[in-house]
């Protein structure tokens, strides 16, 4: 069983085609069957929930994607991460401190 842990760039890369996106789908169509099935757990921190909407309208300001594009990943990104994701809550003293 392999556990993998998914920064705010490698989520976004599950949803926006660029330079590694194919590694990290692979990664996630291996866990979507569920962590006992296919051996792999992902996970994200839960600042990931407020990153990935701010990093799409980057990518949307930008003009990377469209405004409708945008939307259509976020609603990918909720509906996916209520079911194919486990969180890492960040409860490091370090993390809590440096808030």
């Amino acid at each position: 069983m392999s556990l993998y842990f998914m920064d705010t760039s490698a989520v976004v890369k599950r949803f926006h085609n660029e330079v590694g996106s194919t590694w990290v789908k692979m990664l996630f169509a291996a866990s979507a069957s569920g962590p006992n099935v296919s051996g792999n757990t992902v996970y994200m921190s839960v600042l990931s929930l407020v990153e990935v909407p701010a990093a799409l309208a980057i990518l949307e300001r930008t003009q990377q994607i469209s405004i409708q594009l945008r939307d259509e990943l976020y609603q990918a990104f909720t509906a996916f991460y209520q079911t194919q994701l486990d969180f890492m809550r960040n409860k490091d003293f370090a993390f809590t401190r440096a808030s």
